[in-house]
Parts: structure tokens; sequence; C-alpha cells
């Protein structure tokens, strides 16, 4: 898929981690599900990019290096004042992509017991937990942009 529009545009980036003690088993689910993402979708920038961080501090209970395991989806921004000049196609593109990024998480979720939070802004925007996607995620912020670009919310 490719789109021509501004290539100043500038990007904002989505963040998704493992909530909790992230572990290798973690870290593996989520590096497998991002290398078979890369090729499911054609990515309008490019498909999320793995994170794996192990922290300069140990878990207290269990005396283990504390892991950050999780992604990052760039996304061109949507904010003033550019959201005139973001084309209508490039953002609902964009929703597809999170929306299916956060459908897989949730099915990785419902098997493994891992659990999810997503910022954008460095805000919480939502956890997906046991497989279910919280209040904030799947109303505020993914029902809020599904009706900003006048489609239903995927599901």
């Amino acid at each position: 898929m490719v789109f021509y529009f501004d290539s100043e545009h500038p990007k904002d980036t989505i963040l998704f981690y493992v909530g909790g003690r992230a572990d290798e088993a973690s870290a593996e689910r989520v590096g497998r599900l991002i290398d078979r993402l890369s090729t499911e979708l054609p990515w309008v920038i490019h498909p999320p990019y793995f994170v794996y961080q192990v922290e300069d501090h140990t878990d207290p209970e269990t005396g283990k290096p504390v892991l950050t395991v999780g992604g990052v989806l760039e996304v061109y921004t949507a904010h003033p004042p550019w959201r005139d000049r973001l084309p209508r196609e490039v953002d609902e593109a964009h929703y597809r992509e999170f929306r299916t990024l956060v459908d897989h998480l949730a099915t990785i979720s419902k098997e493994s017991g891992d659990e999810f939070h997503f910022e954008f802004h460095e805000e919480l925007i939502g956890i997906i937990k046991d497989g279910e996607l919280d209040e904030r995620l799947e109303t505020q912020f993914l029902g809020t942009w599904a009706r900003a670009l006048g489609i239903e919310p995927l599901s």
C-alpha cells in the first residue's frame, strides 16, 4: 500500500507492552507476533517494532532483572494542524493496522494470561487483560477513532 502526501508529516507512536512481570516466554510470544504481522499487512509506515529491554534493576520478589517487552507502532499524526492534511485513507489504514494488532494481542492475552498496556503521548489509553479490552481502549480510544473516521468500529 503506497500513499502519497507530505513526506514531512509528523508521526506519533503507540506503545504497547506486557504489564506486570514480563518474562522470556512473553518476549517470545510478542516477538513472534511482530514477525508474523510484518508480512501479514501492507503497513502504511512499517510494521510495529519489537521492544525488549533488560532494566538496570531487579524485581524485589523474584530477584531477576526486570524486562520491558512490547512494541511500538508509528502512525502519521492526526492532531491539529495536521489533521486536515492527513488523507482519510491513511488515517483509516492506521486504524485498521492498530485494530489488527490489538486483536492479535487480545488472543495472546487470552491464551497466555499476559496483560498488555497501551500508551499514546505517554498516557495510558487502555489495557487488555484475559483477552478483554478495557473500556478506555475499546470505546474511548478505538471507538473515538472510528467515529472520527465515520466508520463502524471494528471488533
